[in-house]
């Protein structure tokens, strides 16, 4: 098994070198008024000395680290899902490590493996969120502009679907609290992209609560939470509720801002996550 995932990252790691595919072209004219297509964007697989590649996303002059998972049984013939996570505020940085810290044993658990899924961790840099919003407050209205690092994250997995041989009826997207917010953001942006998500200590523009009809939605949040304030989850899943029928809300008495810790031993959550599929609506 060792032998077939290294095998996988070697072919994985040639796709990313010598793949001329996407859709991340600018063209210039030459002097004959031809027109020739410049790529403006690259993924660099910097160490693949782990399972989880370390990764940088380059569009333009902007960067974003991130990490790759391989699917388990990785075979470039067949098609498999993708699992997107955010992470929290304190997660932010340079070292393309720390993103993983809440969420490596949950997708490193052998019912996870299971699933044979990409997972793609981007890591938002310090100073910076995934979108703009005071988690202090009840109530966010999201801009129409995505922030920075949104923005390059959505760059990022249009590539890679543009790339890699990604089951599309299957993308899943998760996040925690700062991470939870980022991942109402990207539903409202691309309510028919998704599969399913699963926002967690998070809150969402409660304003565009109309537009998440089609996606199922698995929420979490902790009842003494004193950093986002429980009302964010209750509220938007309320409304949302009233368009989708497909919406699950777990509540923890007396838990605070931790709540993944109790959602990712919910063993009834991956199979949630991945029994989900655009096509089987």
């Amino acid at each position: 098994m060792k032998h077939e995932r290294t095998f996988a990252i070697f072919l994985i790691l040639l796709f990313v070198a010598f793949s001329c595919k996407g859709n991340s072209y600018e063209e210039v004219r030459k002097s004959d008024s031809t027109y020739v297509p410049i790529r403006i964007d690259t993924i660099i697989v910097y160490d693949n000395s782990t399972t989880t590649l370390k990764c940088i996303y380059k569009y333009e002059s902007d960067s974003l680290l991130f990490r790759l998972s391989l699917p388990k049984d990785y075979d470039s013939s067949k098609s498999f899902p993708l699992l997107l996570f955010f992470h929290g505020a304190g997660e932010r940085g340079d070292d393309n490590v720390s993103q993983m810290n809440s969420i490596s044993d949950f997708i490193e658990s052998d019912l996870f493996q299971k699933q044979s899924s990409f997972v793609i961790l981007p890591q938002c840099p310090a100073g910076e969120k995934w979108v703009d919003a005071d988690w202090t407050q009840l109530k966010s209205t999201f801009k129409d502009v995505p922030e920075k690092s949104m923005s390059l994250t959505i760059k990022l997995l249009n590539r890679i679907l543009d790339n890699y041989k990604v089951d599309t009826n299957r993308l899943y997207v998760m996040g925690l609290s700062m991470g939870g917010f980022g991942t109402w953001d990207i539903i409202t942006r691309m309510p028919d992209k998704f599969a399913a998500a699963v926002p967690i200590c998070g809150g969402g523009d409660e304003e565009q609560a109309f537009k998440l009809s089609n996606i199922p939605i698995w929420a979490f949040h902790g009842s003494k939470d004193k950093l986002v304030n429980v009302s964010r989850s209750r509220n938007i899943i309320s409304k949302v509720k009233t368009l989708n029928r497909d919406v699950i809300y777990t509540e923890y008495e007396n838990v605070g801002h931790n709540a993944w810790s109790y959602a990712f031993k919910d063993s009834k959550l991956i199979n949630w996550i991945y029994s989900k599929s655009k096509f089987s609506k």
